[in-house]
């Protein structure tokens, strides 16, 4: 009975043992796991941000770019506009000249 009692309470120990390690391997699988996903998680977070700031410069740029062409086509109209002042003042000029020649 002593041996039987004797090698009870030395197979829980060991029994508990192995469950032990086995659950800490599990633990350890879990935890690089789970490293594993957060460094994933990390590096497509940070690949999301720059692909993000990247859309953002590409939108100003398109912007940017937007504003100069109608800023050009805005002096083009002004310097028509001031083109055909010019014609009409040389006009009313020559005119002028005209009437005092007569």
């Amino acid at each position: 009975m002593k041996n039987k009692l004797f090698l009870c309470l030395l197979a829980i120990p060991l029994l508990t043992g192995c469950s032990s390690a086995e659950e800490r391997r599990n633990a350890a699988l879990g935890m690089f796991k789970d490293v594993g996903e957060t460094a994933s998680g990390t590096v497509n977070t940070v690949q999301d941000q720059v692909n993000s700031v990247i859309d953002l410069g590409k939108s100003v740029k398109e912007g940017v770019t937007d504003m100069v062409e109608d800023a050009q086509k805005r002096i083009n109209q002004v310097q028509s506009g001031v083109d055909l002042l010019m014609q009409g003042k040389e006009l009313i000029e020559s005119g002028v000249q005209g009437d005092e020649q007569k």
